[in-house]
């Protein structure tokens, strides 16, 4: 088998579409990357693996497509927009060059949908592939701390949630759901998608206090939100989507497990003034976006959810334990 040099790996990466051309110091040229950079800007920086993230059926393709997804995804969350991606790529010896095409193809259909450059990165060796992500993004504005909600304020998200949930126990074959709900679950969980559309446009609105991406699950994600901000937030409406509500009912499964517990979705849970309220959301549906309001902050602490018999506080859990358990 022929061995994969790491300059043909940078020489490869250097030739997608989405990479920068031109600059101070030119892409695959030189040991860093140069910017002249005016304003407000975000870094985040996220990992994936061939052991932990590479999923029965996953490709490589889509594993590199979603550490672009899930790197911009805590950035749109601050309000900014994508700008620049960097990406540490160790490889196997046994790795192919058409492993390397696929990262390639995967980083660059990434990029693609959320607006990026590539603008360098680092390769080195290791026992399996691991990519790992750093993105840059700029602000108009200041970025959108997860620290500010304020009691009265309306929690809301920008899409629905459970869908994972059910994706990884179809991926695991635990659960066997209708095909058009298994397709979309298996799809939700290979091919995330990122909020960058409906970050952009919080980050240019006044009245969001808050937002953080619900990548660990929608209560570690409230949970995150009510810690850091010192606030009760009681959630008032379960996000699920019908035909999925209909299954899980069916199954005698559990909604709030399923709406809570899950993660990846990548969703942005937002705080926001209740008067600006409805005109951002008006706003997002001009633009054929989901701003859906869930439930609202309180004077407190903790996460609740509101049922028929009253306040119910929802237990600690997320996405760590549900990686755990699936891979058990």
């Amino acid at each position: 088998m022929e061995v994969v040099r790491e300059e043909d790996v940078i020489r490869r990466l250097s030739s997608i579409s989405n990479a920068m051309r031109g600059g101070v110091l030119p892409l695959g040229l030189d040991d860093a990357a140069a910017l002249e950079l005016r304003g407000t800007y975000v870094v985040n920086v996220d990992t994936v693996s061939e052991g932990s993230d590479l999923l029965p059926g996953m490709t490589l393709r889509q594993l590199a497509r979603k550490i672009v997804v899930q790197t911009f995804s805590d950035i749109a969350a601050k309000g900014a927009k994508p700008a620049y991606f960097l990406i540490s790529l160790c490889l196997p010896r046994k790795a192919r060059k058409e492993d390397i095409d696929e990262i390639a193809l995967g980083l660059d259909c990434g990029l693609s949908e959320v607006s990026g450059l590539l603008i360098g990165g680092d390769v080195d060796s290791s026992q399996e592939i691991i990519m790992t992500g750093v993105g840059i993004g700029l602000c108009d504005r200041q970025p959108i701390p997860r620290g500010g909600a304020r009691p009265g304020d309306v929690i809301a998200v920008t899409g629905y949630f459970g869908l994972t949930w059910l994706g990884y126990r179809v991926v695991v074959g635990r659960l066997s759901p209708p095909k058009d709900l298994r397709e979309d679950a298996i799809r939700s969980v290979y091919e995330p998608k990122a909020a960058i559309s409906e970050g952009a446009l919080l980050g240019m609105v006044s009245g969001v206090h808050a937002c953080a991406d619900s990548s660990d699950g929608l209560y570690k994600t409230l949970h995150s939100i009510s810690l850091a901000s010192r606030v009760k937030i009681v959630v008032e409406e379960l996000p699920i989507e019908d035909r999925l509500r209909e299954y899980l009912l069916d199954m005698g499964l559990d909604l709030v497990e399923a709406a809570f517990y899950g993660g990846e979705e990548f969703h942005l849970v937002v705080a926001v003034d209740p008067k600006s309220f409805p005109t951002l959301a008006s706003e997002f549906k001009k633009r054929g976006l989901k701003l859906m309001k869930i439930g609202q902050v309180a004077e407190g602490s903790g996460v609740f959810l509101r049922t028929p018999a009253g306040l119910v506080r929802l237990r600690e859990g997320g996405w760590d334990a549900v990686r755990d358990e699936l891979q058990r």
